[in-house]
C-alpha cells in the first residue's frame, strides 16, 4: 500500500508492512498539502526541487518507497523549507521502517509552517506525527 492509499484512509488508517495487516485508529483531518514552498518566490533551484519532489511522488504512488526517499531527499537539500518533501519523506520513512526519522521529518515541517504562521497546517502535521507515534506503540512499525 502506498502512502496516498493510507492517507486517505485517515480516518481508519489500514497499514500493509511487511505482509502483516495492521489498523489504526486516526483522529487527523484530511486535507490536502497546497502551501508553497517558498512564499511565491520562484527560482531554478526550487523548479529543480519541484521535480524531485514529483519524481518522488511518482515512486510513492508505485510503492517504491526507498526510491521516493532518494527523490525528497534531494528536493529538500535543494529547497530546506519544503514542506511537502519532508511530510511525504516522513511517511515514507515511517512505511520503510523509520518511523522516528519519520516523525523528525513532520516535525520540521511543522516548524516551518509554523514560521510562516500557518497554524492549522502545522496542527495537521503535528496530528500525523501523533498517528506514527500511536503505530509505534501498536507496534505496526
Amino acid at each position: 500500500m502506498n502512502f496516498d492509499e493510507w492517507w486517505q484512509k485517515s480516518l481508519n488508517v489500514t497499514i500493509v508492512k511487511k505482509g502483516k495487516l495492521a489498523s489504526v485508529r486516526s483522529r487527523s483531518l484530511l486535507f490536502c498539502l497546497c502551501i508553497s514552498t517558498s512564499q511565491g518566490q520562484e527560482s531554478e533551484s526550487m523548479a529543480n526541487a519541484l521535480e524531485f519532489f514529483q519524481r518522488g511522488r511518482e515512486f510513492d504512488v508505485k510503492g517504491q518507497h526507498q526510491e521516493a526517499l532518494v527523490e525528497y531527499t534531494q528536493a529538500i537539500e535543494l529547497d530546506p523549507n519544503y514542506v511537502e518533501a519532508y511530510f511525504y519523506r516522513g511517511n515514507a520513512l515511517a512505511l520503510e521502517g523509520q518511523p522516528q526519522k519519520g516523525i523528525e521529518d513532520l516535525q520540521k515541517a511543522a516548524a516551518i509552517l509554523e514560521s510562516r504562521g500557518q497554524l492549522e497546517w502545522a496542527a495537521a502535521m503535528r496530528q500525523q506525527e501523533e498517528i506514527i507515534r500511536q503505530g509505534i506503540q501498536d507496534g505496526e512499525f
